[in-house]
Parts: C-alpha cells; sequence; structure tokens
C-alpha cells in the first residue's frame, strides 16, 4: 500500500471516528434537564419552589440511589439536593418528562417522578416519612419514604425504604424488588355491547320486500289448468 492510500484510509478512519463519537457525547452523563414550571411545586424536605426554569440534573455516587440536584437556570444557585430510586417504564418518553402526585386546587404539587427523554429508567423522589404521610393521604398510589424520621440527606440515604398507603399502611421496599412501573396503563377502547333487538325496532325497520302472507301452491295449479285449456284449444282448431 502506497503512503498516498495509507493517509487517505487513516484520515477517513479518524473522520468515521469523530462522527460517532458526536451523538454519542451529545448526551450529557448527568442527564442534565431543563425545565419550565408554570406554577409553584414540592420538593422532598417540604421545599416548595415558585414557578420559573430549573436545571435537574443526577449527582455521581457510589450508592444504589440517585442524588438529583435542582438548580436554577443557570446552573449557579442550587436550590435542593434529592433522593431517588431507579424507576421503569415500558415506553421511553421523547421529551423530558416530569410527573406530578395528586393535589387539590390551589396546593402545590410534589413531584413523583422525572424521566429522561430515550430512557426507560427514571428516577422515583424519595419524601421523609412526616411529608410522605401528609402527600399519601390524598393519594392513590402510596407514596415513597424511609423507615425512621430521618430528614437529612445522610440520614435517608442509610435507612431502609418502604411506601406509605393513603391509610397509612407502611411496605417495606426490598433491595432487589423490581422498579416501580410507574406509567400509565395503556387506554383501552371499549366497543359497546349489541342492544337486542325488540319489537319496537323491528316495526321501525323499513321493509325491503314484500311481505309472504299465501302459499305459491294454488298459482302453480291454476297455471297448470290454463295450460291444458290452451292445448285442448289448439286441438279443437286442427280438428
Amino acid at each position: 500500500m502506497s503512503r498516498a492510500k495509507l493517509y487517505c484510509s487513516v484520515a477517513l478512519a479518524g473522520a468515521l471516528a469523530v462522527a460517532f463519537a458526536g451523538p454519542a457525547s451529545a448526551q450529557p452523563v448527568d442527564q442534565r434537564t431543563y425545565f419550565t414550571f408554570s406554577g409553584p411545586f414540592e420538593l422532598p424536605g417540604s421545599k416548595t419552589l415558585p414557578a420559573g426554569k430549573y436545571t435537574f440534573r443526577v449527582m455521581d455516587s457510589p450508592s444504589n440511589r440517585h442524588i438529583v440536584q435542582v438548580l436554577s437556570q443557570d446552573g449557579r444557585r442550587l436550590h435542593a439536593t434529592v433522593l431517588a430510586i431507579p424507576a421503569q417504564r415500558q415506553d421511553p418518553p421523547s421529551e423530558p418528562e416530569i410527573r406530578f402526585m395528586e393535589a387539590p386546587a390551589n396546593t402545590p404539587p410534589a413531584i413523583r417522578t422525572w424521566w429522561y427523554p430515550g430512557r426507560t429508567i427514571g428516577h422515583e423522589f424519595i419524601y421523609p416519612k412526616s411529608q410522605a404521610r401528609r402527600l399519601a393521604a390524598r393519594q392513590t398510589e402510596p407514596v415513597l419514604t424511609v423507615t425512621g424520621n430521618g430528614q437529612s440527606t445522610d440520614d435517608m440515604q442509610k435507612a431502609d425504604l418502604e411506601r406509605v398507603s393513603a391509610s397509612g399502611d407502611e411496605t417495606v421496599v426490598t433491595a432487589d424488588a423490581a422498579p416501580r412501573d410507574t406509567a400509565p396503563p395503556p387506554a383501552v377502547e371499549r366497543v359497546p355491547e349489541p342492544r337486542p333487538r325488540t319489537t319496537a325496532d323491528a316495526r321501525r325497520e323499513p321493509r325491503t320486500e314484500l311481505s309472504r302472507t299465501a302459499s305459491p301452491m294454488p298459482l302453480i295449479g291454476l297455471t297448470g289448468v290454463l295450460a291444458l285449456l290452451l292445448a285442448g284449444a289448439l286441438r279443437f282448431r286442427r280438428a
């Protein structure tokens, strides 16, 4: 191979490496996402933030619990540090997504999960016990919390996980438990069952043929008699 061909091959390989590395590096490692909230919202730790633009990102942590930071839009001011665990869904979202818990009117909703586009694994936020009990009282699904009354991130990171329901029941979340699928179930189109026909319905239907009230046998007999009479007339005429 000549030197010119060798240089061209190396240059082509380098160009392809840059081309394939570009899309791979387009997604930030910390899943940095920018959200614009039209109203106030609640975070773990009874932290309520006003409407505005915020940055969500994941901190690098060796533990099995995610550490999520909520910052100002420019990333200079830290508003909250939140613990979360992996949450799973079947369909990856095409856009960044926040899912809230149920909330009464004029009450800031609390964030349940945050989803990064193109990923089926999201982040379910962990709430302190007292806050989780308050939020669970108005939910149809249990709220993720920890055992004990720890409020700080360090205390909650060491405590065991559990879920508290609207009735106050607490269920322990084991380490080998599968992540919760918090995606809503697919809509089922209900086809109405056919209504049984009634006499009134039959009367309202238009007729497409005349009703048959008599047997065709008399008509056949009359045709036979006419044929015999015609045959007799023809024979009489020939005679």
